[in-house]
């Protein structure tokens, strides 16, 4: 019985001092993704990073611009 409350305290323990899930870099699949209204960006990548105890959120878009030449 105790080595069964050992290990559930020690997973326990494993998980509330991991590293936090939001951390990490994410890229934008639009081929898979719908944008109403508008026209959809041409890439987007978020950046989530921990800085000084506190997360740090970049995000980099790239757009396409259509200018009406008249």
């Amino acid at each position: 019985m105790f080595a069964i409350v050992a290990i559930q305290v020690l997973a326990l323990s494993v998980v509330t001092f991991a590293q936090d899930s939001n951390i990490g870099t994410w890229k934008l699949n639009v081929a898979k993704s719908r944008f109403s209204p508008g026209p959809e960006p041409k890439s987007q990548t978020l950046t989530d990073q921990a800085w000084g105890g506190k997360n740090a959120l970049r995000q980099d878009v790239n757009h396409v611009i259509v200018y009406d030449k008249e």
